[in-house]
């Protein structure tokens, strides 16, 4: 099974889809698209779906697919904006996808760190009984473990504190694990100061 995640940056157009589409994955994970682009892509991709919390912007997450269907778990919090359970499922298999879109910002408008919100998702009650089942966090998480001392400074969780809990229930990076790194770091890093 192949997965793309992308954050396609200010809308996913007709010509950003068709470039993506030719990876063949079969479930597509995307960043900052906007609800319009469900209809503009209408003929590419069989099934799709869209969220966004109309906070800040009119963007969201868009999952496409030819393979899965998708809905949203039904306990679903806005308090973590962009950090959405669905149920993936076809007719061979199914598990739970957390779509995930950090922001620097809470529902309120508040500043907030990028961690902290996927730090409160994975310490929900709602959630943490997922984080025991067939679970595939991705997304665009705006973290990395070059900000931790920043927010060790700040006395708010790390990177690392999200990592390190996560392998508690046997979830790591598929990336640091399977792709392009040497005893977990990084040979290429994605990124480039």
């Amino acid at each position: 099974m192949k997965i793309l995640s992308w954050n396609c940056k200010f809308g996913f157009t007709e010509e950003k889809a068709l470039f993506i589409k030719k990876y063949n994955a079969d479930l597509y994970v995307i960043q900052e698209c906007l609800e319009n682009d469900l209809i503009i892509i209408n003929k590419i991709f069989k099934n799709k779906t869209f969220y966004s919390d109309n906070v800040e912007s009119k963007y969201g997450v868009g999952i496409f697919s030819d393979e899965f269907n998708f809905s949203i778990m039904p306990d679903h919090s806005s308090d973590f904006r962009y950090i959405v359970p669905y149920k993936i499922y076809n007719d061979k298999r199914d598990f739970i996808l957390f779509s995930v879109w950090t922001k620097d910002k809470d529902q309120n408008g508040n500043k907030i760190g990028y961690t902290e919100q996927t730090w409160k998702a994975i310490n929900y009650d709602k959630y943490t009984k997922y984080l025991s089942s067939t679970i595939i966090l991705i997304g665009d998480f705006n973290s990395n473990n070059f900000w931790n001392e920043n927010y060790l400074k700040q006395k708010k969780p790390s990177h690392n504190d999200i990592i390190n809990k996560l392998k508690k229930y046997n979830i790591e990076s598929a990336y640091h694990k399977f792709y392009n790194c040497i005893d977990g770091e990084e040979k290429d890093p994605t990124l480039l100061r």
